[in-house]
């Protein structure tokens, strides 16, 4: 009986370990989900490592993008390690539109950004503000999808 009792617990144990392990890898969530995302939305199915490159000029002067941007409290898929200005989107599984944002890259900073402002810099103060990636002007900076190896760049010039 005793014996009988060790298998059933461990058999018990190792089947609420498996239940667990498939229920965090595969199990269904808002971010893991097919049918949650919605196929249009989906940019990849398998996950990403993309390290497109962010330049912000402040005045003709290269500001550096900070080391460990995602990775305070936990370890945010869109980071920065490097001071260098590469961002690093690196998503185990499903990846929407909205996860390769940069939006979501200064959501995840901390810092503001929209049409016509950033960080601190606001067009109706009299800074004038441009985004580009890899030269080419983009109008809609926060909605913009991140890819690998760009760069994109943000040019202040102050009132």
């Amino acid at each position: 009986m005793k014996n009988q009792t060790k298998y059933i617990i461990g058999g018990a144990a190792l089947l609420g370990f498996i239940t667990l392990f498939l229920g965090l890898n595969y199990g269904p969530s808002a971010s893991n989900n097919l049918a949650a995302v919605g196929s249009s939305d989906l940019v990849a199915t398998n996950g990403i490592h993309w390290h497109p490159m962010l330049e912000i000029v402040i005045d003709g002067e290269v500001m550096e993008i900070p080391t460990g941007i995602g990775l305070t409290g936990g370890h945010d898929p869109m980071h920065t390690h490097e001071s260098d200005g590469t961002v690093h989107l690196e998503y185990p599984q499903f990846v929407t539109q909205d996860d390769t944002t940069l939006g979501r890259f200064f959501e995840v900073w901390g810092k503001k950004l929209s049409a016509t402002s950033v960080l601190d810099y606001d067009e109706s103060e009299g800074d004038k503000i441009s985004f580009t990636v890899d030269d080419q002007e983009i109008t809609d900076p926060v909605n913009y999808q991140f890819s690998d190896g760009e760069t994109v760049r943000i040019e202040v010039q102050t009132n």
